[in-house]
């Protein structure tokens, strides 16, 4: 939970700064049910999260580096920049 504030926090900061187009919809405040729904999956089950879901993602094991990559819109993220 700490590592999804942490992010949401810097997510927040990068967006002020402009660097993040779009809306940023940080989740501060649910990360305890997000992170208890990831941590309870197994390999194989769906995940379907919502876009406040960002602790749960990285409970579910998401890498650090794909979760940056979408909120910087980049085509190297798992959207692919969409």
């Amino acid at each position: 939970m700490l590592l999804a504030r942490t992010l949401d926090d810097k997510f927040a900061g990068l967006y002020r700064a402009g660097k993040i187009h779009g809306g940023v919809f940080l989740g501060r405040g649910q990360e305890a049910l997000s992170v208890s729904v990831g941590l309870a999956l197994r390999k194989g089950d769906v995940f379907a999260p919502l876009i406040r879901d960002q602790a749960g993602r990285l409970a579910f094991g998401e890498p650090i580096l794909d979760a940056v990559r979408t909120y910087l819109g980049s085509t190297l993220g798992p959207m692919r920049g969409r």
